[in-house]
């Protein structure tokens, strides 16, 4: 795809792109698809770049709303003014990795309509692998002479034109190796047969390709133990990938295969470069590079400071199916996946002088998803006890929406462990608690454990159980973070924020105290939530 979107720009009909990356902060979600195709059509056609900021500057928050006011709002609008009768295309690739089918489906139903009442506009490409739920809302009566589909992974023709440019390449380019092999190489025989063990999926050609190019081995041994593995005449489409993988990973030396599992799970479940790994999985300097040395087929793998990547879904898949990866299986279940979630919780707990605290802060945006995908043991409550609140409090917290949704999954998973660690979860109801008063009343970020201690003792109206909790709180923050609190640090730190901000009703009271008015507004919130609650347990009843 990346190739034909160069294309299209170099013919001057791309209008934008938007290429979907599973588990990606921004590119494995669709909150930004439209705004991302709206400014890439600004730069494109500068017709439509002022109107496309006239109509940003006019609605502001329109950049984080729903995609379906995005898509009128930044790109059908702002297009309307075009008389052009050749269309723009947009070209959206990895639709299967966006996250949510729901969300998937709403994409095509949302370009669909674009199409349908705006044909002379736009024409959208997009790329996906043919999942059930994308196949039966392209199948509904809405989407009829809408599209037209083609299976750009199955074609036999484009993968044996492929496989012959790319032997063709790798025989000049490993000239010392291959200088005495005569061209063409390989035969056409062996040619055909990987075209038909391919059975017409790129991904397979593209894998073979990747193991042969290999610049630690001879091509010619690499390509023999393709072919052997290829006679186990494999009776499935992807079972021929499926032994070219399991054959890759067996390079690996048995003594160093759970420590690549666990390596694999941190690459499959989270963003962190090469040392970021290390330091997670308290490996040696080194150890990850010679472990995955062999597996540059598969696994994108740079400096030190890049993130290592996969390279087709299709591995993924394979890693998170017990039945086809077996000893290198990783989903849910494996022990790898638990001691990866043991790894995570250490990082989650370091003081903020700690040098893990970097990775600490790259973890934390997916810690809590991955964390309660793994069941509950006695060694996982005793880590989440040790907790570093300060990752979470200024972390998921800055953002209202994943807040209470984050801590509602961890309370849940909580409430599922027998017996009850009671006071975990007391832990979290208060942070949920505090965090859904501050949202509905003042409309500020969270505010720090000491200020919120400062202004309960203040009031003469604080339960005293409240003071209480808090300040334990107060005091775990101040020994996780090595610092010292007082009432002069206190007012100089609102003094600090006050200066940073414009608006000085953002800006807390120095000494807001809790009467009244604060506690009913708090009793308030939490009767909401409690409700909120309730109705959730009855929908789960249901």
């Amino acid at each position: 795809m990346q190739t034909l979107c160069q294309r299209l720009q170099d013919d001057g009909r791309l209008g934008g792109s938007f290429f979907f990356k599973r588990g990606h902060a921004t590119r494995g979600n669709a909150k930004v698809l439209f705004a991302t195709l709206a400014y890439q059509l600004a730069l494109h056609d500068r017709r439509l770049e002022g109107p496309i900021s006239r109509s940003a500057e006019h609605d502001t928050s329109v950049v984080g709303r729903s995609m379906d006011v995005q898509l009128r709002k930044l790109m059908v609008e702002p297009s309307q003014s075009l008389n052009d009768t050749t269309p723009l295309i947009l070209l959206i690739d990895g639709l299967d990795e966006c996250e949510g089918a729901h969300t998937q489906q709403t994409i095509l139903s949302l370009i669909g309509n674009v199409v349908r009442q705006h044909p002379s506009t736009f024409r959208f490409l997009v790329a996906s692998r043919p999942e059930s739920h994308i196949c039966e809302k392209l199948a509904e009566s809405s989407h009829h002479d809408l599209y037209d589909s083609v299976d750009v992974e199955q074609s036999f023709w484009d993968i044996q034109v492929y496989l012959r440019d790319e032997f063709a390449r790798i025989h000049r380019e490993h000239s010392e190796t291959m200088g005495s092999i005569p061209t063409p190489w390989p035969s056409s025989d062996i040619v055909e047969m990987l075209v038909e063990k391919s059975s017409g999926y790129f991904i397979y050609a593209s894998t073979v390709i990747k193991f042969i190019d290999d610049k630690n081995w001879r091509p010619t041994e690499q390509l023999q133990v393709v072919q052997n593995l290829a006679n186990d005449d494999p009776c499935l489409p992807f079972e021929a990938l499926d032994h070219l993988y399991i054959h890759i990973l067996s390079g690996v030396p048995a003594r160093s295969r759970a420590k690549l599992c666990n390596i694999l799970c941190v690459i499959a479940n989270f963003r962190l470069c090469l040392r970021y790994i290390e330091a997670l999985l308290d490996l040696k300097s080194g150890d990850v590079r010679l472990t995955l040395r062999n597996l540059h087929s598969v696994l994108s793998i740079g400096s030190e400071y890049e993130e290592i990547t996969i390279h087709h879904a299709s591995f993924l898949d394979f890693l998170h199916d017990r039945q086809r990866s077996s000893n290198f299986y990783i989903g849910p279940g494996s022990e790898h996946r638990m001691n990866v979630a043991c790894a995570v919780l250490q990082a989650l707990s370091c003081k903020l002088n700690d040098p893990r605290v970097e990775i600490a802060w790259r973890l934390e945006p997916l810690c809590i998803g991955y964390i309660t995908s793994v069941p509950p043991s006695p060694t996982l409550i005793r880590l989440c006890r040790d907790l570093n609140p300060d990752f979470f409090w200024w972390g998921i917290l800055s953002d209202r929406s994943r807040a209470l949704s984050t801590i509602k999954q961890l309370l849940t998973w909580l409430k599922g462990i027998y017996p009850l660690p009671d006071d975990l979860i007391q832990h979290w109801e208060d942070y949920r608690f505090m965090y859904n008063y501050e949202g509905k009343n003042t409309g500020l970020r969270p505010i720090e454990f000491h200020d919120i201690v400062q202004w309960l003792k203040a009031s003469p109206n604080s339960p005293l159980e409240l003071i209480e909790r808090w300040n334990n709180y107060l005091e775990e923050s101040k020994s996780k973070c090595m610092e010292e609190y007082s009432t002069d640090e206190d007012l100089e730190y609102l003094s600090r924020y006050r200066r940073g901000n414009k608006n000085p009703a953002e800006v807390p009271a120095e000494r807001q105290c809790w009467d009244e008015d604060n506690l009913r507004c708090w009793k308030s919130a939490l009767d909401e939530m409690s409700e909120e609650d309730e109705s959730d347990d009855e929908d789960i009843e249901l």
